[in-house]
This record gives C-alpha cells, structure tokens and sequence, in this order.
C-alpha cells in the first residue's frame, strides 16, 4: 500500500464561459495546436485502491508536497480527490506546454499503470485567460480542507476572434469565495473553465441554476460540471508569475 500511495499525486479543476463564434479545431489531449507560450492545466485522475482510506491518501498527498515544489514551470497544483468515485491526483497550473509535458512523459504514464495498477488519466486544457480573486489568490500553501474545485465543460466550440474571451473573463470578477478561474480550451476544442472555490457553499451559490439555464440557451446544451474535493493547495515554483500575469490583463 504505501509503494502505491507515495508515487506522483496530482490535482484538478473546473470549466464555465460564454462563447460564440465559428467552429474551433478539436485538440489532442496532449496539447498540439495550442497557442505559443500559452498556460497549461493538467487534470490527473487514478483509481484509488480499496484498501485506502482517504486519511491516508491526503497524509501521501501531503508528502510528496516537497517533490512538486521543485518542479520547473509549476505555478500551482490543487490535490484533488473527484466525486464521486473518489479517484486521487490534481489540478496543474504550468507556465507553458513544454512544462507540462516535460513532466508527463511516458515514463511517468509507465510508473504509474506498474505501481498502482491502473493507468493515469490525464487531461490537457489550454489556458485563454486566468481570473485571480480579488484577495490575491489560492492561499500560499498547507491545507484547505473545505476547498473544493469544479470543471465546467461546454461542446460548442470556442471564438476565435477573443472578444467573448474578455467578456466570459469578465462574469467570474464578481464570484464570492472564488479563488481563481482558468478560462480554457477543452481538448475537444470547446470551451470551458477550471475554478478553485474556497468552499462548496461559494461554489453552488455560483452556479445557480439560473446561470445553468442560460448556458444551455446560449450553447444548446447544459454544461457538464465535475466536482473535485481539493485537500491541499500548494503553489509551485513558478507561483509569482500566476497573479502578475492575471492584474496585468495579459493573455497566457
């Protein structure tokens, strides 16, 4: 059990804009077609096994902490457990795609399908925009045991032409309990958005079904939402330039 559990923990995150605009070109899920110098999220799920309780999965998760906090191009990882099948890993926030695929390397897949016998799933999006909360961000480290994260996902394809960008940007400002949102492209070419909320209460007051009811009206169809516990918010090595990017108002 413990050969299982110490081994790369990852985490992940949440999805939800308004967008029009012409058909976008799908992407493969390792990041072609992504836009030069462009953020990363990473969203990494593996089965738990049923031996281990989630005490014991957050206690490996948080000793690994010092391995992820020397990883080049990591500005920030949220450990993750989703709902509800419980399955353990985080959400990635790379400085840029070589970041991320330097670290996701077939090796890793091969360590990780030898060592807990199952293979690692792992979601690339490409960042557009990333919305700080006002409080400057995700808290500086150790544990948040009521954070909670959501991926918001829509099939529609995302505008090429940036404008609705600004404004979907725009909707997340206001959030209570919001500590950042990524706007990204799915890697089916749709849009979407990665969201760490400071609790579940703040989450939900958010996503009100009146604001489900108008995305289904804008894309013709509701968006698919997926819920993860985030026990630990760590920021990585590259964490400094998360929040001066985001008040600049710069593309990633």
């Amino acid at each position: 059990m413990n050969r299982y559990l110490r081994t790369t923990l990852v985490s992940a995150a949440m999805c939800a804009v308004t967008l029009h605009g012409p058909a976008a070109r799908a992407q493969p899920a390792t990041g072609e077609g992504y836009a030069p110098g462009a953020r990363v999220v990473t969203i990494v799920r593996i089965p738990t096994p049923w031996y281990a309780p989630r005490f014991l999965v957050v206690r490996r998760m948080r000793e690994s902490m010092p391995l992820y906090q020397s990883i080049d191009g990591l500005m920030h990882k949220t450990y993750s457990l989703s709902r509800p099948d419980g399955q353990f890993g985080g959400i990635y926030l790379w400085k840029d795609l070589a970041s991320a695929r330097a670290w996701f390397t077939p090796a890793w897949f091969e360590r990780v399908e030898q060592e807990r016998g199952a293979r690692g799933d792992v979601a690339f999006f490409e960042v557009v925009r990333v919305v700080e909360a006002g409080n400057g961000g995700p808290p500086t480290g150790g544990s948040d045991q009521a954070a909670v994260a959501t991926l918001i996902e829509v099939g529609r394809p995302m505008s090429t032409d940036g404008a609705d960008l600004m404004s979907a940007a725009a909707t997340w400002q206001g959030a209570q309990g919001l500590l950042r949102t990524c706007v990204v492209r799915t890697p089916q070419g749709g849009v979407g958005a990665v969201a760490l909320w400071q609790d579940e209460a703040s989450a939900r007051a958010w996503l009100t079904g009146e604001r489900g009811e108008r995305i289904a009206r804008e894309y013709g169809e509701p968006a698919r939402i997926t819920w993860f516990d985030a026990p630990i918010l760590m920021p990585g090595k590259d964490a400094r330039t998360v929040a001066s990017g985001a008040r600049e108002g710069t593309k990633p």
